[in-house]
């Protein structure tokens, strides 16, 4: 691995980022003086610019679908955008275009508002990614 990337991008000096840890299951390197993990994908991405395009790609493939999931769950339940308490009309706006990620919060806001656990409310979003249930018809997944 080229040791310069890896300090370029932790901030730290050739010398420091060869001082590291694998965590007990393997899955992560760590480096106890910096409180830094890097898990095998993401030393893959700095190696690798195109693997951190890819990935990047994937993430925006994935918050376009979920967001979708959540407007298309979110209008058949005939629920407003201001009608979900604790998130803004233009934050939950973001999270159904697919241009921010849902967080946790945001999830438990949605939830609520549709008068389901958390858990009841992501089964119904991963129901409807599965089959490509939504209210856009140009969406193609």
């Amino acid at each position: 691995m080229p040791l310069g990337k890896l300090a370029a991008v932790t901030g730290k000096s050739k010398k420091e980022v060869t001082v590291f840890e694998i965590d007990t299951d393997g899955r992560f390197l760590f480096w106890p003086r910096s409180d830094l993990h890097l898990g095998w994908d993401q030393v893959e991405q700095i190696v690798d610019p195109a693997k951190a395009v890819a990935a990047e790609e994937k993430t925006r493939d994935f918050n376009h679908k979920y967001g979708l999931a959540i407007r298309g769950l979110r209008e058949e339940k005939k629920l407003t955008q201001s009608a979900i308490g604790g998130l803004t009309e233009r934050h939950l706006r973001r999270i159904e275009q697919g241009k921010q990620p849902v967080t946790s919060s945001a999830l438990r806001a949605l939830a609520k508002a549709h008068g389901m656990a958390v858990e009841e409310y992501l089964k119904q979003l991963a129901r409807r990614i599965e089959k490509g249930r939504n209210t856009t018809p140009a969406c193609n997944f």
